[in-house]
């Protein structure tokens, strides 16, 4: 038995930091780690929420375990985590509550017994950063056993080599942090995925549309939309871009109109696939589709004082600038700050020639990409 166990830890183990160099992997070692330990779910997580799910993935975990990106651990088991700075050791829910309580737990009656899960194995893996602990669940399943020892002395063998190579990829991460910069200064909603369809960047503009939950949101790496109908062609849609290079079918990307719960008019998405020798395709994150997601109903939000400090405005244009990049016409602008049309009109000519712009929809595309500038100063 003992062989054995050295066998599991030995082809695990160059598996985790090869995850540390190639993010995309950590999935396939969580995978890994639960055959070993005859748990069927597992997650590497953490309990910063600023990182949920960030580059550490979840794999397969039912959403009911989680509230706004947090693992909804009770409280005891919080407690524990958080006395454990330090990786390891390893524990299960019955070896810090006792049985007769535990079944009384919220998490286990609501989060555990309703997805088939009877037990829980959870170690620490250390720090992360200043604002978190980084740690590893695994989920024993009702037809299966009880996660106990075996799971225990698994997870503890590994969780040294888990925290180094945790630590390796949060160090590396402010290399990669420079391409998800260059993303965020892309002012339209992107998305990125990969061959399987698993979300892998979202630049900051599509962090916030997805956070709004209307229309797309984003679910352990997958996208979906709001109705069935329109999700089975989402997945059909990407699933074709992301495998059609790799496949060399050639097959081009597509749009689909995205209905939306609150009534707005609907997102359009654009998916394109990404060329089989892209170096994206190889890349640590390895990328096969982007989609490009517009929302017809968002208003620019260009704060006045920066169009004043980039474009020599005075605070009135800066105003009707916003406005008038905002589709309002200017009778609509002259009626809501109580202006005369034909004063607002002077202003529209003296913003264009001051911009350089001859229309409407030219204002808008400028301020479009202001403020995806001004946000990356923000940063």
């Amino acid at each position: 038995m003992a062989s054995r166990w050295t066998d599991h830890q030995l082809s695990l183990v160059p598996r985790i930091y090869e995850a540390a160099l190639d993010p995309a992997r950590w999935d396939g070692v969580v995978a890994g780690v639960c055959r070993a330990a005859d748990a069927f779910r597992g997650e590497l997580g953490t309990t910063d929420p600023a990182r949920m799910p960030g580059i550490i993935g979840r794999h397969e975990l039912p959403d009911a375990l989680f509230e706004a990106g947090r693992p909804k651990l009770a409280a005891p088991v919080f407690a524990a985590l958080q006395g454990r700075r330090m990786a390891g050791p390893s524990f299960t829910l019955e070896m810090l509550i006792p049985e007769g309580e535990l079944r009384d737990l919220p998490l286990y009656r609501e989060g555990l017994l309703p997805f088939g899960i009877n037990s829980l194995c959870i170690t620490a893996l250390g720090t992360d950063g200043d604002a978190g602990l980084r740690f590893l669940v695994l989920l024993g399943g009702m037809r299966g056993k009880r996660l106990g020892r075996r799971a225990v002395r698994l997870a503890n063998a590994l969780a040294p080599h888990l925290s180094g190579a945790l630590e390796i990829d949060r160090r590396l991460e402010g290399a990669r942090g420079a391409n998800a910069a260059a993303w965020d200064a892309v002012a339209t909603s992107t998305i990125l995925v990969d061959i399987h369809g698993e979300v892998r960047h979202a630049n900051r503009s599509a962090r916030r549309l997805l956070a709004e939950m209307d229309g797309l949101t984003c679910r352990t790496r997958q996208l979906h939309a709001a109705t069935p109908e329109v999700q089975a062609r989402l997945t059909a849609l990407v699933a074709r871009a992301a495998g059609s290079q790799a496949q060399g079918t050639g097959l081009p990307g597509g749009m689909l109109a995205l209905p939306r719960p609150s009534g707005k008019p609907p997102l359009l998405a654009s998916v394109v696939p990404v060329a089989a020798d892209n170096p994206w395709r190889t890349a640590a994150v390895p990328v096969a589709a982007i989609l490009f997601v517009e929302d017809p109903a968002r208003d620019l939000r260009t704060p006045p004082a920066a169009l004043r400090t980039l474009f020599g405005l005075t605070p009135t244009e800066a105003r009707v600038a916003v406005a008038l990049a905002n589709g309002l016409t200017p009778a609509d602008i002259a009626q809501r700050h109580g202006a005369q049309v034909k004063t607002v009109r002077t202003q529209k000519e003296s913003i264009y020639a001051k911009l350089g712009v001859r229309s409407q929809v030219h204002l808008a595309k400028l301020l479009l990409r202001a403020e995806a500038i001004l946000a990356q100063q923000e940063e």
